[in-house]
């Protein structure tokens, strides 16, 4: 994690930011240590109220959580500079288009990461979810480059770079890939 909020750290500094699929918490909670003010939303409502209890355990007065659909989100009324995808979970999404197009068409700038197709760092990413333990109980399979929580339907899959380069070409849009660490890399479109 600290690869990732590293990266975040020089690119996003003194905004406000929107963490789509903000999960439960992480993220927004690194995000605000630098930052005006972070929006998280989320769609499984269970993980907004465990980030809002969380967010009660801290000091923080720059965060709010809120359950909603990002492919559906309108806010007219409030600006974010930029918005990060809550990063790794691009891979999991069957139309990557439409949640790119979605984030990206009312902010400057968006941010997500995402695995490459690399067998030979599928143990170094089980070992950093198995550290999420501490978070939650989870239990994970690997399927070639794709880990899946065995109580749940959440899992971690894996893109090609040329991928997101053509969605973002078909959106007319630029991209530049970070490669970060390992197979993980992260796109900033603008």
């Amino acid at each position: 994690f600290d690869a990732e909020f590293s990266f975040l750290k020089s690119r996003i500094q003194w905004k406000n930011v929107l963490v789509a699929w903000s999960g439960l918490w992480h993220d927004a909670f690194v995000l605000a240590e630098y930052n005006k003010y972070v929006t998280g939303i989320e769609l499984i409502q269970n993980f907004v109220k465990e980030a809002n209890e969380n967010l009660k355990k801290t000091n923080y007065k720059n965060i709010s959580f809120i359950y909603w659909d990002f492919l559906n989100y309108t806010c007219p009324d409030k600006y974010f500079d930029a918005v990060v995808l809550n990063m790794w979970t691009i891979g999991n999404f069957d139309d990557k288009e439409s949640v790119i197009k979605s984030l990206f068409r009312m902010w400057k700038k968006l941010y997500f990461g995402f695995w490459i197709p690399e067998v030979k760092d599928i143990s170094f990413r089980l070992q950093m979810y198995n550290e999420e333990k501490n978070f939650r109980d989870v239990n994970f399979e690997i399927d070639w480059t794709t880990i899946r929580e065995k109580n749940s339907w959440l899992e971690s899959n894996c893109t090609k770079t040329e991928e997101i380069q053509n969605i973002v070409h078909n959106i007319w849009a630029k991209v530049k890939l970070y490669p970060v660490f390992k197979s993980f890399v992260v796109a900033e479109v603008f």
